[in-house]
């Protein structure tokens, strides 16, 4: 790996569902922090390090009548550890893309 500076992580807790990648069904958790590059994130599901993953990511409101769509993440598990409370796990997962989710589209009257 080169020297390249570390992004910039930002303390934001957010609403979050990760599942590993092929798995039907998600889970929910909340984000410790995000950066450009990868999310860390409370859970009470281990995954392996190493494990492909898929994140989808439910950013803050948008001002105005409409919310921003959630981004599908996918990336890998880089780090599993303790958080701050000692009482759950935390995964750090390393982005590999990312994309605006597709949100249904309301029906026309």
């Amino acid at each position: 790996m080169g020297n390249a500076p570390r992004a910039t992580r930002f303390d934001l807790k957010l609403p979050v569902q990760y599942r590993a990648a092929g798995d039907v069904g998600w889970m929910r958790t909340q984000t410790e922090n995000v950066s450009r590059t990868g999310v860390l994130f409370t859970s009470d599901k281990v995954l392996e390090a190493g494990t492909r993953v898929e994140v989808l990511l439910e950013l803050l409101p948008a001002p105005g009548p409409k919310n921003s769509p959630p981004v599908l993440c996918t990336g890998q598990v880089v780090r599993i550890s303790s958080n701050a409370d000692g009482e759950h796990s935390v995964m750090a997962v390393n982005f590999t893309d990312y994309r605006f989710a597709q949100m249904p589209r309301a029906a026309k009257a």
